[in-house]
């Protein structure tokens, strides 16, 4: 209660209206109950309806693949160990593409979905790029080039989202420098033998994607904070 709740009902009190009194504390105890109700029901739908969906299971299988793939890759020496690292890895980008579908399709997306789907991703590519640079150091640049822009985005993201703004999904250029940050990961892993010039290049080329997204996304969160100030 507040200070303004306390001296109503002292003066109730004085004036003898307990009755009253006791029909103000109903009444905020059936709201408070009500409310709680609501919570609880919210968090039943949340949880048979939203953290079990289909897209939603899928996701959760792609962050189960990570540690396969670290382990397997990790431990690869023969061409053909390092096929099932492969093979894992576009068993993930598989189920990627799949669950995206699956909820498009059948309207089966949900706000967890739109949580753990770029958290499954995002690990998945850290992970392959961080052992990838234990073969390959030069892989370390494209990982501290994802890091930063990724936390770029997802300051800017909460920023807008404390201005209720939101992004209307991925732009082109954060599409274009997704699909080549994953095709030069799985070249890599799926040809350990590559040439250190044929990696220089992969390398370059992922980067270069990456630094042009982060601009361009820089252009857009700086435009969308001055049209909302304005």
């Amino acid at each position: 209660y507040t200070f303004e709740h306390f001296k109503l009902i002292k003066c109730l009190k004085l004036w003898g209206f307990d009755t009253i009194i006791i029909i103000l504390h109903t009444m905020k105890k059936s709201a408070a109950n009500q409310k709680m109700k609501g919570w609880l029901n919210r968090l039943r739908d949340v949880q048979t309806k939203d953290w079990f969906s289909i897209p939603n299971l899928l996701s959760y299988f792609r962050l189960v693949l990570i540690p396969f793939f670290v382990y397997y890759y990790a431990t690869a020496e023969t061409k053909e160990e390092y096929m099932w690292s492969s093979g894992i890895l576009v068993l993930s980008g598989v189920t990627d593409a799949l669950d995206g579908f699956i909820a498009r399709r059948f309207n089966m997306g949900t706000k967890i979905g739109q949580l753990i789907d770029p958290v499954a991703d995002k690990l998945t590519q850290v992970a392959v790029v961080t052992v990838l640079m234990f073969k390959w150091p030069i892989f370390s640049v494209l990982l501290l080039l994802f890091i930063v822009k990724e936390s770029y985005m997802l300051i800017e993201n909460l920023r807008l989202y404390r201005k209720s703004i939101t992004l209307d999904g991925s732009k082109w250029y954060g599409k274009v420098a997704t699909i080549v940050f994953y095709l030069t990961m799985v070249i890599a892993v799926f040809m350990p033998n590559l040439s250190q010039e044929t990696i220089y290049l992969l390398v370059t080329s992922a980067s270069a994607f990456q630094i042009l997204a982060l601009y361009k996304y820089i252009q857009l969160f700086t435009s969308l904070h001055k049209s909302h100030s304005k």
